[in-house]
């Protein structure tokens, strides 16, 4: 976890101890929130060097361990930061020949040494990413990536989603029983093995758009600046599918879900609001059946072998 989700962190990052309300207890491990954002947003990154230093920096307590534990997306080391990879190699290497002084290991080989012993209360709801809880994804709390830019659309792309996955799901809990004993355990068996062979294409059509229904609700769909951004054009595709897969209700949820994004405005006059974007950019130009026959036909100029006894 990071700092902020936990009242009153243990010592010397120890984790800590959270006991549920069934009585049951799991160890929180919480990172260096400091070192942890220099790593992936400041100048550790760029100097395995001074990488090193940094962590060798902390003083050690009187008695008892220091844990001081690192935590970034992956994508730090090579993707946002070139050659980052190489800069935590490099790192690894210097504190491995002093192995001696220390131990580079993962949160299980510690606890397996020094098992957690401090009670800690969470702070909820929270996130690694918002230091308002979890308003990143819902509101205009002043997380952003680039300065002077308004997420004031997040509320509503929030609202219409909501609004759009309740109505998936009613759609699929009224339909689905015609086709599976327990529709959400075979919601979750799709999700995990997809559908069996021998199911008819209108409950294949269900699972898919219930998988497009979840699919919404990915969280970098509010993370970054703008709704007019890649990852929020992303999740209205996937309502777009969702949608074309509703069947006799797909004009109605698309008509409802454009009238909800219409509150939702880009920062740039020129993209206008999320209804436009979801028309422009997310809803299907051609009709399924256009696309299928085009996908099939791309597959026989590729693979003619594959294809030959299709019908």
């Amino acid at each position: 976890l990071a700092p902020h989700q936990v009242k009153e962190p243990p010592p010397n990052g120890l984790p800590g101890r959270y006991r549920t309300s069934g009585g049951r207890t799991i160890a929180l491990c919480i990172y260096d929130g400091a070192t942890s954002h220099d790593v992936a947003f400041g100048p550790l990154i760029k100097s395995a060097d001074l990488w090193t230093r940094r962590l060798l920096s902390t003083p050690l307590p009187v008695e008892g361990p220091l844990l001081q534990a690192i935590a970034t997306d992956g994508e730090t080391y090579g993707h946002h930061h070139k050659f980052g990879d190489m800069a935590l190699a490099a790192t690894l290497d210097a504190l491995h020949a002093r192995r001696d002084e220390l131990r580079v290991e993962n949160f299980a080989t510690f606890l397996a040494r020094h098992p957690a012993r401090h009670d800690v209360e969470l702070v909820a709801p929270s996130s690694w990413s918002c230091v308002h809880g979890i308003e990143r994804w819902r509101s205009d709390c002043g997380c952003r990536m680039e300065p002077d830019t308004s997420q004031a659309w997040r509320a509503p792309l929030r609202s219409a989603v909501q609004w759009l996955g309740d109505e998936l799901h009613a759609i699929y809990e009224s339909r689905a029983p015609a086709f599976f004993p327990d529709p959400w355990e075979a919601r979750t068996a799709y999700a995990v093995v997809g559908a069996p062979s021998d199911v008819p294409p209108a409950a294949r059509e269900l699972l898919e758009m219930e998988r497009n229904a979840v699919r919404i609700f990915t969280s970098c769909g509010w993370f970054f600046d703008d709704v007019a951004g890649l990852e929020t054009i992303q999740i209205l595709r996937y309502a777009a599918r969702a949608i074309e897969l509703a069947g006799p209700d797909a004009e109605r949820l698309a008509a409802g879900f454009e009238a909800r994004l219409a509150e939702a405005r880009s920062n740039d006059p020129t993209k206008g609001t999320a209804a436009e974007i979801f028309r422009s950019s997310a809803r299907p130009r051609w009709p399924a059946d256009a696309r299928v026959a085009a996908g099939f036909a791309a597959t026989a100029a590729l693979c003619p072998g594959h294809t030959r006894h299709v019908i």
